[in-house]
């Protein structure tokens, strides 16, 4: 067949095409500026995504085993979480502490997301509370935006000290300790897990994909006293005592999502200290830890926020930071931003 006779072949099929509404071909992408207000649906559903996202995270005072190898500086993000998000598709901005509240504010109408990262900053008294509360005040005042949170261990903490207006955590024993979440009965049908295959339920559930680096922790009896009319329990696990502590959550209404395991240890931290050893770092543990990255990112794409100048938007973004190594230190995290 000569090339000119596919014509009457391929006229069917572009007829039944444009009569789907040219289902099966790449629907053009959209901007931030292009989204309208019909566009974004009850219940957080969006029908036309951002596909520039940009999410901040917020920093936090230099530990001291930072401080011993790289001398003072106002205040660092480890990389791996820089590094993490960005795998899912997204950009990243620092958040710098102790600065102006305004410099907040203009901040929050400029990004699509926050990310709490876990670490030992001080909760209610520290540069990383204090711009955490700002953030989270702005967000909680207009509850109608979509502007996703998400916490990672401290993280996770820091969003239950600033839902409760005050410390309700407990002593616990998890550190370097890999786990299998426990599921709650409605765990899976959660926004976090609604997504995952069966596969991937069945790796979160049985294998030990999740670490822990945690010496505080929400009790399951914290969390049904006072947090339970809110949020959703996803899963619990226990410590090396025994002790059950909430692995995860997500509010019932807003997109505020918590884990108090580590999934950009899996991808992003090679540490081979005693201390850290028990990062899971096998197929399986990585593909569970990708599966949260993308599902966030996916909610931070629903956000339509944007930097109205685009010299404004290259100033803030990381790429104008360099990671050091840290891994020849005292330090638990391979890389740091650091920040003056």
């Amino acid at each position: 067949m000569l090339r000119g006779d596919f014509a009457p072949l391929l006229a069917p099929l572009l007829l039944l095409t444009l009569s789907h509404g040219g289902a099966g071909l790449p629907k053009q992408a959209v901007r931030p500026a292009d989204i309208s207000a019909e566009d974004i649906g009850p219940a957080y559903k969006v029908t036309t995504l951002n596909d520039r996202p940009i999410i901040g995270i917020v920093s936090q005072e230099l530990p001291g085993s930072l401080q011993r190898a790289f001398g003072n500086h106002t205040s660092y993000i480890a990389a791996s979480y820089v590094k993490y998000w960005q795998s899912a598709g997204a950009r990243v901005v620092p958040i710098l502490i102790n600065q102006p509240d305004e410099y907040y504010q203009e901040l929050f109408h400029n990004l699509n997301g926050l990310v709490f990262p876990g670490g030992s900053a001080k909760l209610g008294d520290s540069g990383y509370y204090r711009a955490a509360k700002v953030l989270w005040d702005m967000a909680a005042a207009q509850p109608d935006d979509v502007f996703p949170i998400w916490g990672t261990c401290l993280g996770f903490e820091l969003l239950t000290y600033l839902e409760l207006d005050g410390r309700h955590l407990a002593d616990c024993s998890s550190s370097n300790q890999a786990l299998p979440l426990d599921f709650t009965p409605d765990g899976t049908s959660s926004r976090m897990f609604s997504g995952a295959s069966q596969q991937l339920l069945d790796i979160f559930s049985t294998q030990n994909v999740t670490v822990n680096f945690h010496k505080y922790c929400v009790s399951p009896e914290t969390y049904r006293s006072s947090l339970a009319s809110d949020y959703r329990l996803i899963a619990t696990n226990r410590d090396w005592n025994g002790q059950e502590f909430v692995s995860a959550f997500e509010h019932r209404t807003r997109p505020i999502y918590g884990v108090q395991f580590h999934p950009e240890k899996n991808i992003f931290e090679w540490g081979e200290k005693d201390n850290i050893d028990a990062i899971p770092h096998w197929k399986e543990a990585i593909q569970a830890s990708q599966y949260l990255a993308n599902f966030f990112i996916d909610e931070v794409r629903k956000n339509t926020h944007r930097y109205q100048s685009v010299e404004q938007e290259k100033a803030d973004l990381i790429y104008q930071y360099s990671p050091v190594y840290s891994g020849d230190t005292d330090s638990v995290f391979d890389q740091v931003y650091l920040f003056d």
